[in-house]
């Protein structure tokens, strides 16, 4: 009768779900970028263009992307750039994008050469 006996297992612990997590960092996110935070508002867009923790927005992205931006990071304007060529989020502007292209490369940043001198290379900037 107590050959067979055996505790019975541990209860697995409650965890938190992933997307109440993502909604969570994204509102804190919010915080900070409202606030003037770069490295904020460039996560935030981010989070707008892949839709973590926020609905998918490209507008809103792009509004986030080019503060930061104007905020002088230049991943966010290598990202700008990107947006503004494709018109994701934007309307269509490839001086805004040549621009945003010239400086990052500037700046030394492998990518932003790469699509500079194939713009250059294929006639795409004027």
């Amino acid at each position: 009768m107590f050959r067979s006996y055996r505790p019975p297992p541990d209860a697995p612990p409650v965890q938190e779900s992933d997307a109440l997590r993502q909604i969570w960092l994204a509102f804190l996110c919010a915080r900070k970028a409202n606030a003037g935070d770069v490295m904020a508002q460039q996560e935030l867009a981010v989070r707008y263009l892949f839709g973590k923790g926020v609905e998918r927005d490209t507008t809103k992205a792009a509004y986030w992307m080019m503060k930061a931006a104007e905020g002088g990071m230049s991943t966010a304007k290598f990202d700008v750039a990107i947006m503004a060529f494709h018109g994701m989020g934007m309307p269509w502007d490839p001086f805004l994008s040549y621009r945003y292209l010239k400086e990052t490369a500037s700046e030394e940043m492998p990518e932003a050469e790469f699509l500079l001198a194939s713009n250059l290379t294929e006639n795409l900037a004027v």
